[in-house]
């Protein structure tokens, strides 16, 4: 079995009550996918956008409601994720992926704007330095790449106040034990986060002129990273 269709798979089992699931389970949900959107610079106007990871089309539809001039390309490992994105857009024009966003052939200079939300954590330090060059050679100058996400490496010291303090969050919204113990073995068999600063570091490294840590509640937040 494949590595999309062992993640495609969970998320499928998740996609009918997606909104519910990820508001009681991630602190800060709605502001990280807002977050996207809201720091970009008001001048910015992009024509093409890749969304890396698109979910249920939460953040798609707010890149729908803010540039809807645009052309847009969804990626995501689940199919019935897709389907969903598709029926809430129900855009035509929209251009659909279904595979692991990491596999995808980005063409060079094709997207104005690039963004992952709740994506990148699947990839490990190494796959996110490849990935970010990608990026970079994926996007036009002028061009901005977003991501969304937890930053934290799970080696820190701090990897276990983080999870306490995260389990205490979930406990408040009213969720099991059992529930808590679905989401750790979701989380160690697939979660790789790595901290801002390392990421801030590769993407320079890949070519980008600036990283902006844009907004964060503690671990929780979201990067803009220009290409001049």
């Amino acid at each position: 079995m494949s590595k999309r269709t062992v993640i495609g798979d969970v998320f499928n089992e998740m996609s009918s009550d997606y909104d519910s699931v990820m508001d009681r389970m991630v602190p800060h949900y709605r502001k990280l996918i807002m977050s996207i959107f809201e720091y970009l610079p008001e001048t910015f106007k992009p024509g093409r956008i890749a969304d890396l990871g698109c979910g249920n089309g939460n953040p798609a539809i707010l890149a729908s409601t803010v540039y809807p001039k645009a052309s847009m390309h969804l990626v995501d490992a689940s199919e019935q994720m897709l389907t969903l994105c598709r029926k809430r857009l129900a855009i035509d024009a929209y251009e659909y992926s279904h595979e692991m966003f990491q596999d995808l052939s980005l063409q060079p200079n094709s997207y104005d704007l690039v963004y992952a939300c709740f994506s990148l954590h699947h990839l490990d330090g190494p796959e996110k330095q490849l990935f970010f060059r990608e990026i970079f050679k994926a996007l036009k100058s002028g061009g901005i790449f977003a991501s969304a996400d937890l930053f934290i490496n799970k080696e820190e010291e701090f990897h276990k106040t983080h999870l306490k303090q995260w389990r205490e969050f979930f406990e408040s919204n009213g969720l099991s034990p059992d529930d808590w113990v679905w989401v750790m073995e979701h989380y160690n068999a697939y979660d790789k986060p790595s901290s801002f600063n390392d990421q801030q570091r590769w993407l320079l490294e890949a070519g980008f002129s600036r990283v902006r840590l844009s907004w964060n509640v503690g671990q929780w937040g979201c990067f803009h990273a220009f290409k001049e």
